[in-house]
């Protein structure tokens, strides 16, 4: 503690210090963020964020590029820490969690995360369809429900790119294997960027826009093959 690291130093002995990487900077300043009064934006570091939950990115700092993976946009939401999924997106828990880290962060795309709420909307005044295009996201209505295209700009939402035939296996922490289409749009209408998918399980299907759906998804081009993995 504080009291023993003054005796030590008053003693005269050998002193060795250690260059800070900007990981422990970072963890340095997650814990003088948790000895202080909240605020809302709260500078952590170089990373300042709003602590919704989940916490989004307000502002950035130059030094702060070295935790984060990918190109980030103003509000986009963090996501994973060290390659874990945020947990609670609590103030304190987030803090807590930064305490212990690499430093290695990765955030979900904003825009990606509002277009989807709102085409959700959108979609639930429609009757029951094959399929919806939701924003960046193209859905088939199966248990769970199927990935069919996803817009590039999406992607940077994911740790690893999408695929067409990737499940969609939960939204906002709620397992979707079983739930009809009508549910699975009531919760991307209210969409906090918590999404989990999954590989497909069966071989490679391939499936012509042109014989299939391309009526479905005139914004596509005829004749796009798409593998189901």
């Amino acid at each position: 503690d504080r009291a023993q690291v003054l005796e030590l130093i008053a003693a005269g002995g050998e002193m060795k210090l250690r260059h800070r990487t900007p990981d422990s900077k970072l963890r340095v300043s997650a814990v003088l963020a948790l000895e202080r009064p909240p605020s809302d934006p709260e500078w952590v570091g170089p990373l300042q964020f709003t602590w919704s939950s989940p916490p989004r990115l307000s502002d950035l700092l130059p030094p702060g590029r070295a935790h984060i993976q990918q190109e980030v946009g103003k509000l986009d939401i963090l996501q994973f820490v060290d390659g874990c999924e945020l947990q609670s997106g609590e103030r304190e828990a987030v803090l807590h969690t930064l305490m212990y880290s690499r430093g290695k962060l990765f955030f979900a795309n904003a825009r990606f995360e509002r277009e989807i709420r709102d085409a959700a909307a959108l979609a639930l005044a429609n009757g029951d369809v094959f399929a919806d295009q939701l924003g960046p996201l193209t859905l088939r209505w199966t248990k769970p429900p199927t990935i069919v295209w996803v817009a590039e700009y999406g992607q940077s939402s994911f740790r690893s790119p999408l695929c067409p035939g990737d499940e969609l296996i939960q939204v906002n922490g709620e397992c979707l294997n079983r739930a009809p289409r009508q549910r699975v749009l009531d919760l991307l209408r209210s969409f906090d960027g918590r999404m989990q998918t999954r590989r497909h399980r069966k071989g490679c299907l391939r499936l012509l826009w042109e014989k299939t759906c391309s009526h479905c998804w005139p914004s596509l081009s005829a004749g796009s093959v798409v593998d189901f993995r």
